[in-house]
């Protein structure tokens, strides 16, 4: 079981590195508020010894909500990093050479 949760934490924080480098800094910081609610949510359930069927279902749900969540922000084509109100990318620049 440990395996399994190793795993699953992995594979839910890993796109969280790669966000790094595609998302603003309020936008990683609230995905990884939400990836915290999950593991909270995860240690409660084993704080009994047992994960029951609900209980890995309910798992399962909010990490399957959390992935899509990553997965939207990360292609959401959000260019505006420094929010500066300037859009930051090539059709910035090429407006900003006319």
């Amino acid at each position: 079981m440990q395996v399994k949760t190793l795993i699953l934490t992995l594979c839910l924080i890993a796109p969280l590195t790669a966000m790094a480098q595609t998302s603003t800094p309020r936008e990683t910081t609230r995905l990884e508020r939400g990836q915290a609610h999950v593991q909270r949510m995860e240690d409660r359930a084993k704080a009994d010894g047992v994960v029951t069927k609900g209980e890995r279902a309910r798992l399962t749900q909010a990490e399957n909500v959390e992935s899509r969540r990553i997965r939207r922000q990360k292609h959401d084509r959000q260019t505006d990093f420094n929010h500066n109100g300037v859009r930051d990318g090539v059709e910035a620049r090429a407006a900003r050479s006319r």
